[in-house]
């Protein structure tokens, strides 16, 4: 009797054969092909009995699943209470610190006026520094010229 090859996939010995003999023959003129593996047909009931095992399996890991997460219940509970307790001082601890935020922002915005406040008389000093420097290059420039006309005219003269 031949199994058909879809069949070979579910079967667990036929996976564990092709698997040890694929591992071992992978290559060459001796690998064996899936099709060629014969085992007795699985009978519909070997099936079913197969499916309601499998079926059963997992209902147990669900509820172990539900088991373990129901133990940890006690601890949630535990480890809430506090926090609940000390909802009050947190409170407390956030108006305050909201009050310290309201006063650094307030500080801030200060110090932000006083920046642009003093920006605008550095700009006005460096202009006044400019005309001081321009000035002064027009009259060293003055006096050079005094100068040259001074000698000159006392080497006329001499």
């Amino acid at each position: 009797m031949t199994v058909h090859l879809s069949l070979l996939t579910s079967h667990p010995v036929t996976n564990y054969l092709y698997a040890s003999n694929h591992k071992a023959n992978h290559c060459g003129p001796h690998a064996i092909n899936r099709s060629s593996i014969r085992l007795p047909a699985i009978s519909r009931w070997q099936e079913e009995v197969a499916k309601q095992a499998i079926k059963h399996a997992l209902k147990a890991l669900k509820k172990r699943h539900l088991v373990e997460e129901g133990a940890h219940a006690p601890a949630y509970i535990a480890l809430s209470r506090p926090i609940i307790s000390q909802g009050s001082e947190w409170k407390g601890k956030a108006e305050k610190l909201e009050v310290e935020l309201q006063q650094c922002y307030k500080a801030q915005s200060r110090l932000s006026e006083q920046l642009v406040v003093e920006a605008a008389e550095s700009r006005t000093l460096k202009a006044f520094l400019q005309e001081k420097e321009t000035a002064m290059a027009e009259l060293e420039k003055e006096l050079t010229q005094t100068r040259l006309d001074v000698s000159l005219w006392f080497g006329l003269q001499g």
